[in-house]
């Protein structure tokens, strides 16, 4: 389980991004038996900053960093570094490119420590209907691929969400300044 506290740093304005920083208590509440957790507490934080370049293109980049307190007697961090582009054909549909590289320690079950690397790509396109009361229904879709030193995976992602009472503007410009950075 993570507790998280976020402060909006800064608000994007003609010439400076929103930034929005987010710190993590990350506490032991899996089964580490059954492999859901490693038994130790840890601290995250992440550094969010998402900027409208035009009209049409919008960017976002995260770096962040996980550490755990005492896992098998050692302290395994990790690290993230990724980045976004949408590009908003018109308010209701958008393309997306993300980027994310991960730099990652654990440890095995014999208590020696493990250094892993991943980078990860992933296009995609999500659509937007807008319906009366301010209800928009959102599908969006992407086709995951990543690559680790030895393999290559490839996925695919369906999304699907029911948002209640969002103001439908008069022109699609104005929609992204109403979505918070991270």
């Amino acid at each position: 389980m993570q507790l998280n506290y976020r402060y909006q740093l800064s608000f994007e304005s003609a010439d400076r991004p929103a930034i929005a920083p987010r710190v993590s208590l990350v506490l032991p509440t899996g089964n580490e038996s059954e492999g859901l957790g490693n038994g130790s507490t840890g601290f995250q934080f992440n550094l969010p900053v998402s900027k409208i370049v035009s009209d049409n293109l919008t960017l976002h980049g995260n770096a962040g960093v996980t550490t755990f307190v005492d896992v098998d007697g050692h302290s395994p961090t990790s690290y993230n570094l990724g980045g976004s582009l949408i590009y908003a054909v018109n308010r209701d549909f958008n393309f997306m490119l993300e980027g994310l590289e991960e730099w990652s320690e654990s440890v095995d079950g014999l208590g020696n420590l493990l250094h892993d690397a991943a980078f990860t790509i992933s296009p995609g396109a999500r659509f937007a209907l807008n319906l009366d009361g301010g209800t928009q229904v959102v599908f969006g879709a992407a086709a995951p691929i990543r690559f680790e030193e030895r393999n290559t995976d490839y996925g695919v992602l369906l999304y699907f969400s029911i948002e209640h009472d969002v103001p439908v503007l008069p022109h699609w410009r104005d929609c992204a300044s109403l979505v918070p950075a991270g």
